[in-house]
């Protein structure tokens, strides 16, 4: 009976520790923390501040477009490539707050980003995502001229109206998504196939 128990035990022992060497696993490959987003009064506002953000454009070597605004005191604007130089000097121990934006509310390049900055042991309480992104930010700056702004990564001067409206055409088609036209909800499905938004 003793020879028993003790197998049960060993048995028992062994499991458990299968069981905490899969679940140590499964964190490993997982995204330990969510990622937070922030609205576009909170870009503006850090935009308008002399707090220490920084803004990254993801998708800056396809979108050369930064998020700008009128009397914008914020200087560091950064473009994926130019962050990671920052990051090779800096460890963002005095930075308040990085706000990591790409195309659109739908496009997935700034949630893949943070994915591979929380792997690399950022403090990922300070990375917010701007979901509105470049196509929210174009939109109001061509309604709100006088508040928001699109900065040409190359040029340094604001995004003129036709580039403005080029940039909401090319980052609208996230918002084409098949998921929604193929919806099993009928009238999702309907609704999304009825707008015409090649006519922006």
């Amino acid at each position: 009976m003793k020879k028993i128990i003790q197998s049960l035990s060993f048995l028992l022992i062994l499991l458990f520790g299968f069981i905490m060497i899969g679940l140590t696993i499964n964190n490993a490959f997982s995204s330990q923390s969510e990622m937070n987003f922030v609205s576009p009064y909170v870009v503006l506002s850090s935009l308008k501040s002399n707090k220490n953000v920084i803004l990254v454009n993801v998708l800056g070597d396809k979108i050369p477009f930064n998020l700008d605004c009128e009397n914008s005191l914020n200087t560091k604007s950064f473009t994926k490539d130019e962050f990671e130089n920052y990051l090779s000097y800096n460890n963002l121990k005095k930075t308040d707050l990085i706000i990591l934006y790409c195309a659109s509310w739908s496009c997935g390049a700034a949630k893949k980003y943070y994915l591979q900055l929380e792997k690399r042991g950022l403090d990922m309480n300070k990375i917010y995502d701007y979901k509105g992104a470049i196509h929210e930010w174009s939109s109001y700056s061509l309604l709100f001229p006088n508040t928001y702004k699109m900065k040409n990564i190359k040029t340094k001067k604001p995004a003129n109206t036709e580039e403005l409206i080029k940039l909401v055409k090319d980052t609208k088609h996230t918002y084409l998504l098949k998921d929604e036209k193929q919806s099993k909800h009928k009238i999702v499905a309907e609704l999304s196939n009825l707008s015409n938004l090649s006519n922006l």
